[in-house]
């Protein structure tokens, strides 16, 4: 159920575990767009609520960035304005019958905030959806931004909007020691884009699918 394509009436939340995408709006290297963070976050609530029934709205498309605020475009929340949000979004929820909310989390960066609310929050729950991913899939190590396996998942989901510049190898120039990114890379990547392939992503978007589903089914039985 995309809820932002329903009419008030058409909408009961009443003992359903929601799906909320979240996500960031960042750089990506110069390969992928700002938006991948929320652009893979609501795809996977999308499929998921296909398989369950379960409702879905829409990404909350801002984060806590301020580690890539040395590139253009970038949009950073402060923490504490990221808990408010998700604290607001999750009582909406409640207060209209949702059983729980389940966060598909698709930035590193919120996941301080997202654990906050799960701390104060009775029925908010979170994953980051690369968690879930199969990481035997890859061929370099885990990079963590616009490496292997976001290129991959994007090149599946959105090949159009994945640039030629993927062919460039984003590893970092410096250690992990500096606070912002545009300290440690030119390109804004952390990982190596090159061996990502639409077909690796298939399959990474699919299991995490999978794994997402045996969330939600768990949470109803825990609700129910």
């Amino acid at each position: 159920m995309e809820t932002r394509k329903l009419r008030h009436p058409e909408v009961d939340l009443e003992g359903e575990v929601v799906l909320l995408p979240v996500g960031s709006t960042e750089q990506h290297g110069l390969h992928l767009p700002l938006g991948t963070d929320h652009l893979i976050a609501e795809a996977l609530c999308r499929e998921v609520s296909k398989r369950t029934g379960a409702p879905w709205y829409p990404a909350i498309p801002y984060g806590v960035s301020r580690h890539h605020m040395g590139f253009p475009g970038t949009v950073s929340l402060r923490t504490k304005t990221m808990v408010a949000l998700l604290t607001d979004v999750h009582r909406s929820f409640l207060h209209h019958g949702a059983a729980a909310t389940l966060a598909v989390n698709g930035h590193g960066g919120n996941e301080a905030a997202l654990g906050t609310v799960a701390e104060e929050e009775e029925r908010f729950h979170w994953i980051s959806w690369w968690k879930l991913a199969p990481i035997d899939e890859l061929e370099t190590d885990w990079g963590g931004h616009a490496d292997e396996l976001e290129t991959s998942v994007m090149l599946y989901l959105h090949p159009e909007l994945v640039g030629e510049e993927r062919k460039v190898d984003g590893r970092p120039t410096k250690p992990w020691e500096f606070p912002d990114y545009h300290e440690i890379s030119e390109t804004g990547t952390k990982g190596d884009p090159r061996p990502a392939t639409a077909d690796k992503g298939k399959r990474i978007f699919k299991t995490v699918v999978e794994r997402l589903v045996d969330i939600v089914e768990e949470l109803r039985e825990m609700y129910g």
